[in-house]
């Protein structure tokens, strides 16, 4: 048996045309035919042949008037070529799918108040066109995320944002703005009522965004403008989720960022009570670290964001 010339192995440096000349001589068996697919000359495929041989140190085809046939070195060869090749395919594919953003992954970090028909949306749109995008999302507050946003663990913050966002190092889009509304469940008594005053949410226990907060700020100023007692049966949350539950099983009244409001009002969980509350809009958009390009899967997320701005499916 022939000894394996293993510094050939390590020396070899094989190439992928090396690999499909291997490949080709197996299936073809013809010196001429292969010459002919691979459009080089006969010498140079035998010369090609030889010179892989001599580096190998073993014979990997037998030559004879009826063409050629792979030793068991050439089949061994042929197998490996055949599997290195294909890696090669799915390599060059998947570097052209990062580039183009139909493959890679993103990571998300959704503030808790994001109005719960954006993000949904938006990643419909995205598997649309690119079904292999990995995504990978992260509830939680501005104070939270940032910081993982800032060491790379995130790729984008997606909800609305503060003035106080605005930082420098940090890149942000604005794709719409948001109001405060204020909610019951739809057994409650005023859900069904054409016209509501202040004076009707007298003495009615809330589910409120704890004090200090923007969301409590415009409640307090329209109970102060109102002449009415600011309420003493309350429960404090940013929680949408919880808020919208305990509205549903209570005579409970909640105030709620106007997109989360009109979605879940959609989905005939709450009622959107008629009463003004004062001018306060804040931005609903994207947030990302300006000292970070995003990835290509990241920018095709930011487009399908931008494509429901553009056909007005994100509630404001």
């Amino acid at each position: 048996m022939q000894e394996l010339n293993f510094s050939g192995f390590v020396n070899l440096g094989l190439k992928p045309k090396q690999l499909q000349l291997i490949v080709a001589l197996d299936e073809l068996r013809n010196i001429s035919k292969v010459a002919n697919y691979v459009r080089i000359t006969q010498p140079a495929v035998s010369k090609s042949l030889n010179e892989l041989e001599i580096d190998l140190g073993v014979k990997l085809f037998d030559r004879s008037s009826r063409g050629i046939a792979p030793t068991i070195y050439g089949e061994c060869l042929v197998q490996y070529a055949k599997k290195i090749l294909i890696e090669f395919t799915n390599l060059r594919n998947e570097l052209r799918g990062l580039k183009s953003g139909a493959f890679g992954s993103i990571k998300i970090g959704a503030l808790t108040a994001t109005a719960p028909s954006i993000l949904p949306q938006s990643l419909r749109l995205l598997k649309e066109t690119s079904p292999l995008i990995n995504v990978l999302i992260k509830e939680g507050l501005m104070e939270t995320l940032l910081p993982e946003l800032w060491s790379n663990k995130l790729d984008l913050i997606i909800g609305r944002l503060a003035p106080s966002n605005e930082t420098e190092g940090l890149a942000s889009i604005n794709l719409s703005y948001d109001s405060s509304l204020i909610v019951c469940g739809p057994k409650n008594k005023l859900a069904n009522r054409k016209r509501t005053t202040w004076s009707d949410l007298e003495g009615l226990p809330w589910i409120l965004p704890p004090s200090g907060t923007l969301l409590r700020e415009p409640l307090e100023q329209a109970f102060k403008a109102n002449k009415l007692t600011f309420p003493n049966n309350t429960i404090e949350t940013l929680s949408i989720q919880i808020s919208t539950a305990y509205v549903q099983c209570s005579d409970a009244l909640a105030v709620l960022p106007s997109s989360s409001a009109l979605y879940y009002q959609n989905l005939g969980l709450i009622k959107v009570l008629p009463i003004e509350l004062f001018e306060y809009h804040r931005p609903i958009g994207i947030l990302w670290n300006a000292k970070k390009s995003l990835t290509p899967s990241a920018k095709l997320l930011v487009e399908c964001l931008e494509s429901l701005v553009d056909k007005n499916q994100i509630p404001s």
